[in-house]
């Protein structure tokens, strides 16, 4: 369950209440743990960022127009909670109203539970690739590759191009087979990580190793996939194209940055797809795709 409350009621600051949020919601006895859902680090980062869009937002409009007006919220990272419950026979509905009419709460919910639906991708062998018939792009498939035509890809490719490499695209899914040989070019590198030491935190982002990106399924710096949806989402975003392997991908030139936030069953939880969100928004992804 996430919980998150105005940082600037009563002049809490969140390392206070971190010690002991059930006393300060008045629900010690209900829950087992609570933890910070994100880290300081990210939490100052949000925080700059809401300034700027305030800011941005002061120069657009009257000044007193927007302190006036109760749909302005800058929302930060500050503050949000995840508590576990010691009693699984407690109503959550019921436990979230309550907790919901505290003046101190801004937003209360389950940790939901997210999942790629009933999908399951099959690997396809390096062989099979191989003995496909070429197309006019001589990637093997693309002769099937019906969704790109429909969607006029060719023609956009014919007009803008197929990707300069400088847009990263985070595919928070279940993971990338990063060593793909229609994948493994386009895949993104945190260089200081890769050129780094291992098991040390080089590039000070708060994760250590996330050399493709990083796993929030087991909290490690290797987000190799278990499942192959990820994998099969990030062909069809980024495969290279034009290489006479496999597939092309919508853009055959990007940077494709690996979050893992669904396990082998291809489910995972809000707070792990949170710090998925998170991550990829502070390493410089422009775009994330999310296919759950």
């Amino acid at each position: 369950m996430g919980i998150t409350y105005k940082s600037l009621s009563k002049g809490i600051t969140q390392s206070s209440v971190s010690r002991d949020i059930g006393s300060f919601l008045g629900i010690s006895d209900k829950i087992s743990s609570a933890e910070v859902l994100f880290s300081e680090q990210f939490v100052e980062q949000s925080i700059a960022v809401s300034g700027l869009k305030y800011q941005n937002q002061l120069r657009r409009v009257n000044q007193s127009a927007i302190n006036n007006s109760s749909k302005t919220q800058f929302s930060s990272l500050k503050n949000i909670f995840k508590i576990i419950l010691n009693d699984g026979s407690t109503n959550i509905q019921d436990f979230i109203e309550r907790i919901s009419k505290i003046e101190e709460v801004e937003f209360v919910e389950p940790n939901y539970v997210f999942d790629i639906g009933e999908i399951r991708i099959d690997p396809i062998s390096n062989n099979k690739i191989q003995n496909m018939e070429e197309a006019s792009v001589n990637d093997p498939l693309y002769s099937q590759q019906t969704n790109l035509t429909q969607a006029n890809v060719d023609d956009v490719w014919d007009s803008f191009g197929t990707g300069d490499g400088s847009q990263v695209v985070a595919v928070l899914d279940t993971g990338i087979d990063y060593t793909h040989p229609d994948l493994e070019e386009n895949m993104w590198v945190n260089e200081l990580e890769q050129n780094g030491q291992e098991g040390v935190d080089d590039d000070g982002n708060g994760y250590v190793d996330d050399i493709y990106g990083y796993d929030f399924i087991n909290n490690d710096g290797d987000p190799f996939e278990d499942q192959y949806h990820g994998t099969h989402v990030a062909g069809i975003i980024g495969a290279v194209g034009n290489n006479s392997i496999g597939i092309a991908g919508v853009v055959w030139n990007v940077q494709l940055m690996a979050v893992k936030v669904l396990g082998a069953n291809g489910s995972g939880l809000t707070t792990g797809i949170a710090r998925g969100v998170d991550y990829a928004f502070n390493n410089g992804a422009h775009i994330q795709n999310l296919s759950l």
